[in-house]
């Protein structure tokens, strides 16, 4: 396998766990604008989600310049939750999946 990754510094931000960018869709019949995801990390599974949610509000926020409540409306209708991984016991993985055609 090979894999190519580029990683950005963003000065004053600190981040709860890893997000990234995917360059295209996740299934055949998304959007094929890419997905910005956030993560959650932690041993109880609804407290992943929620970190992963609050990370995801967060990024909507500041970077589509919404309130916290507009971002969070945004969120729940648009955000694909992913349980990402479920094998590195006692942790849980849980991935907050936006599609990028939401602004486009």
């Amino acid at each position: 396998m090979y894999a190519a990754l580029r990683f950005g510094l963003v000065k004053g931000r600190s981040l709860p766990a890893p997000q990234f960018v995917t360059p295209g869709p996740l299934t055949p019949k998304s959007e094929g604008a890419g997905w910005y995801a956030t993560m959650g990390i932690g041993p109880d599974l609804m407290q992943a989600t929620k970190d992963s949610m609050r990370a995801m509000v967060e990024h909507v926020s500041t970077t589509y310049h919404m309130e916290p409540v507009e971002a969070y409306v945004l969120a729940s209708l648009a955000v694909d939750l992913k349980i990402s991984e479920v094998v590195d016991q006692p942790n849980w993985i849980v991935s907050s999946y936006l599609p990028l055609a939401s602004f486009g």
